[in-house]
């Protein structure tokens, strides 16, 4: 293989990892949507500050998601704490 093809070859593999990543927590946040009530009555109405919500380990456990969806999901969450 020429060091063009291997270039080629690296940036599409990292393109694949990037999209397989963005699929993943997308993924988490489609389980999140069909669980939105439980989300909200555990984790929004639930916790005293936003800070609360985002250290709540909950959404890993009730709801098994990944380190990495709960995160995501919890970035929308303190939003909407704060306000």
């Amino acid at each position: 293989m020429t060091i063009a093809g291997q270039s080629y070859e690296e940036g599409q593999n990292s393109e694949l990892r990037k999209a397989e990543d963005r699929a993943h927590i997308i993924e988490g946040l489609l389980r999140a949507l069909d669980a939105i009530d439980e989300i909200n009555k555990d984790e929004i109405r639930g916790s005293d500050n936003a800070a609360t919500a985002r250290n709540s380990r909950s959404l890993i456990e009730a709801l098994d998601f990944t380190e990495i969806q709960a995160q995501a999901m919890k970035q929308r969450l303190q939003r909407l704490t704060e306000s």
